[in-house]
Formats: C-alpha cells, structure tokens, sequence
C-alpha cells in the first residue's frame, strides 16, 4: 500500500488507538493510584473529509470503523482500568463546509473560488495600495502608522466591492476596542500579527468571504471560515458517572479542560479558560 493510499483512509487510526492501548499497559496508567492523562489526536475524519468530502462514502466508511476501533478502545478500558474508573471527552478542533459543487446542486448560494478570482484579490488590493501611495506624493508628510492605516482601509474599501467578500477587517479593526459586528469579535478573537491567515497579510486586512465560499482548490472539502459549519463541533464525554443524554447547552471546546480536571479531582488553575459543565452528571449548568 502507497503512503498515499494508507495517508487518506481509515487505517491510521487504528495504529493510534493500538499505540495507545499499549501505552496504556505498558506504562500502567490509570492503575497506579494517581490521575493519569492520555491525550489520542484521530486525524482521518479531518484528512479522509479534506480529500472525499464529508458526506462521501469514504467518509461514512471512515466514521464506520472509527466508532468500531472507538466501541474497542471502552472495552478495552473496562477490562484494563476498570469500569467507572475512567472518563474519556471526546471533540473536534473544526466544523467544515460541504463540497460547495455539490451544495450549489442542492439550490444552495455556494461557491468555489478560481484561480482568477483568488488572484483578484491580490490585484486589488496592490491597486489600492498603490494609489495611496501615489496620492501621498507631494502632499504634506504623515507619520508611518498614518499612512499604514491609509493602506489598510484603502485595501479594505477595494475588496469589499468583490461579491465573493462578505467583509474585510484591517488589523486596527480587530486590534481596537469598537467592534463592528459580531464576526469582528471572532477574528479580533483569533488574530495574532505573527501568525496570519489572510490572503493579503502584507496589505494588514483579514477577509470574510460570503458563506459556503471555499476559496481551495487542492482539497475537496475544507474549513477556516468564522461561519457556524466551520466552527460547530461535538462535545461528548463518557464513562464513571456520566449521564446518559443529550444536551442543548451552549459550551465551547475551552470548557472540555475545567469539566475534565473537576470530575476527576485535579485542581485547576483559576485563570483557566472555560467553565465546568456540571450538566454532564445531571446537575443543574
């Protein structure tokens, strides 16, 4: 088999699972008297889901044996550390837009970006930079943090004409405490100068596109937008005394550490984010 082949199938973590079933006997966790932590990162969902897309048959065959290798692994647990004397949470770090060819097929506004329009934005905004700083040519002097914020909102005003754009954020935008909308907070929320996920991070302006806009043209399916689909993902815990249900609760994936370290003792510290999910026993939020 191709590494590629093994690379985007289901078979990967199944290797995971095993390691950590030997690491578990092996080093004894959970059976020592102590509260021992096990970390299990399964990346087929993610990879399977880029290439086949998420509603593919190939990802219903990776879920398939996952829940197999997942139903293994409890069993497992049982007979190694004994039953109630584990907890086990389970959560994804991403949502995912559905492939937008097929989205558009079902009567949904959704759009796959070319190369010609992706390059559009790189176009526009080097125009609007460029007229910003032909204009500054004679005119009295403005210190660099003046004419920077001249470029950004230049930029800014340029891309948002394209009807792929939804919004365009400059980094003062998110950086500043007067916030314009609600997905100015997600992104002010994410933002970080060092570490840029914008298509124009030179010109200092993040993007967001219309929804069930991809704009890759190497993966099938993917993710990074601030929409619902990108950002909604389970959040399950199992085992010792948890109850059995289904809640409606509004948590975040922040909330999975402090709910993890309360239901089995450890002390946290006070400053963690996220809160405890007192619901998953039953009690009140």
């Amino acid at each position: 088999m191709t590494s590629w082949r093994w690379r985007y199938t289901p078979f990967p973590d199944r290797a995971v699972v095993s390691l950590a079933t030997e690491a578990i006997r092996e080093f004894e966790l959970g059976q020592r008297g102590t509260v021992d932590y096990l970390g299990v990162a399964l990346s087929q969902t993610d990879l399977v889901g880029h290439r086949f897309g998420p509603r593919s048959r190939e990802q219903l065959d990776n879920l398939l044996r996952l829940d197999v290798e997942l139903g293994r692994f409890f069993s497992f647990l049982d007979d190694e550390v004994g039953p109630g004397r584990w907890v086990v949470a389970v959560s994804a770090d991403h949502g995912v837009l559905d492939i937008p060819e097929v989205l558009a097929e079902e009567g949904v506004d959704a759009k796959r970006l070319n190369r010609d329009e992706r390059g559009e934005i790189q176009l526009r905004a080097r125009a609007a930079v460029a007229a910003v700083d032909e204009a500054a040519v004679g005119r009295a002097p403005v210190s660099a943090a003046e004419q920077e914020r001249a470029r950004q909102e230049a930029v800014k005003a340029a891309l948002v004409t394209l009807p792929y754009i939804a919004a365009a954020y400059t980094f003062d935008d998110v950086e500043s405490e007067i916030l314009a909308d609600s997905f100015q907070v997600l992104f002010s929320h994410s933002h970080s100068r060092e570490r840029l996920l914008t298509p124009v991070p030179w010109a200092g302006v993040h993007v967001r596109y219309a929804p069930n806009t991809l704009t890759s043209s190497s993966s099938v399916a993917s993710h990074s937008s601030p929409y619902y689909y990108d950002r909604h993902v389970p959040v399950i815990f199992l085992g010792a005394t948890i109850r059995t249900g289904i809640s409606d609760e509004r948590v975040a994936t922040v909330d999975v550490a402090p709910t993890l370290a309360w239901l089995t003792g450890t002390p946290a510290p006070d400053d963690l984010d996220g809160r405890v999910l007192e619901s998953v026993l039953g009690n009140s939020p």
